[in-house]
């Protein structure tokens, strides 16, 4: 059946929003390359795929897991839309370089899901899902790095600390989500050993307690890169994060491993999941084009698994389940024109005559890539799983 929009769960909103934003975000490079704009678009580039794509399926995913996951009280509408609203205003105010207020109200944005959040955290039925504290102190790393850029501007404050803020904005907050709640739900997507079902954890005394800290552990050195990169360390801090993100697949994820699930969505998931730390040693190996090599990270890493765990999302609250185990074709041409996104963008860095030539035909490939997506999700978002 079709859903009305009086039912619409988070993501029927906000994927498709982060979607088009991430789009708009992308398509500044063309059209500053090819001269259809005039400023130089790094900054509102960078704030719309973080503050805009990234955010908005973020919330889109946690608004929808976290009822079932806390025998919750679904999110009202209201609350859903006031998400939207305040990450497309951020995003159109970075558009019109008011980076500053922009940055001050993604912050807000945050508090206000914070806000929506705690009274079903707070009246849960059941135990939360031991990464969940993690999962929050990834969007408390977006917090306090998008109000210390925003008061940078408002005075200059000490080189480490911009960074850090710069760094806490840009990563912490993609990748703490991913690993508070990835080692919760992602095992199931792919097939693999879940370590963190109740089952297992009621095996161990202090069970949940023992996941909660191994999670909050792979966070904490992870942040710890952070602020050794900050400090000038570039090497050094990408190699923690790399080892770290190594650690926290082995234990919780081990992608190396064959996968029970043969399914299109299980292999992207699994293969973005297999990009993630790659970056982070390239890094290390060449630290001196660091923003090259952390395009990997975020495009075939980050930005592959957003799409595969979105699709997931969408299929089974649209009921088609049987999509699970399907072989995709079109999931695949969109995971290789992201991916040929990606080696463009790294190469671009690294033909410095031909630089913004690659900016433009990475970003041309990646709007095509989420743009297929988009059209190839719209039937699901449109259908309702009478069970939901």
């Amino acid at each position: 059946m079709n859903v009305s929009w009086r039912d619409a769960e988070p993501y029927r909103l906000l994927f498709p929003l982060g979607a088009a934003l991430g789009v708009v975000g992308v398509s500044l490079w063309p059209l500053f390359v090819f001269k259809a704009m005039q400023i130089y678009p790094g900054i509102p580039h960078a704030r719309l795929m973080i503050e805009g794509f990234t955010a908005c399926f973020i919330f889109g995913f946690l608004g929808t897991a976290l009822p079932e996951m806390l025998l919750a009280p679904r999110f009202r509408l209201p609350e859903i839309l006031s998400w939207g609203g305040g990450l497309l205003a951020a995003c159109v105010l970075h558009l019109v370089h008011k980076q500053m207020i922009g940055d001050f109200v993604f912050a807000g944005t945050l508090l206000l899901f914070f806000a929506c959040a705690a009274p079903r955290i707070l009246k849960r039925k059941d135990p939360p899902p031991p990464g969940l504290f993690t999962v929050f102190m990834g969007l408390l790393c977006a917090f306090a790095g998008s109000v210390i850029q925003a008061v940078n501007l408002i005075t200059a404050l000490p080189d480490f600390l911009f960074t850090l803020s710069r760094l806490l904005l840009d990563q912490a907050f993609v990748l703490l989500p991913i690993m508070g709640i990835g080692a919760f739900i992602l095992p199931v997507f792919i097939g693999y050993p879940r370590r963190q079902s109740v089952a297992v954890m009621n095996q161990h005394p202090h069970g949940w307690a023992r996941e909660a800290a191994f999670i909050a552990s792979y966070a904490a050195a992870f942040i710890l890169g952070l602020v050794i990169e900050s400090l000038g360390l570039v090497r050094f801090g990408a190699l923690i994060r790399g080892m770290t993100v190594v650690i926290f697949l082995a234990r919780q994820l081990p992608v190396h491993r064959r996968q029970q699930s043969p399914g299109t969505m299980a292999w992207v998931t699994r293969l973005a999941l297999m990009a993630l730390p790659f970056a982070f040693f390239f890094i290390a190996a060449w630290p001196k084009t660091p923003l090259s090599w952390i395009h990997m990270f975020y495009i075939s890493g980050v930005g592959m698994l957003i799409a595969a765990v979105a699709t997931r999302v969408i299929v089974a609250h649209g009921g088609f389940r049987i999509m699970f185990g399907a072989r995709w074709v079109r999931l695949w041409v969109i995971f290789t024109l992201i991916t040929l996104a990606m080696i463009t963008r790294v190469a671009a860095d690294h033909v410095p005559a031909a630089a913004f030539i690659h900016y433009a035909y990475a970003g041309l490939l990646w709007i095509s890539g989420m743009g297929l997506w988009l059209f190839t999700m719209a039937p699901f978002l449109r259908a309702r799983d009478e069970a939901h």
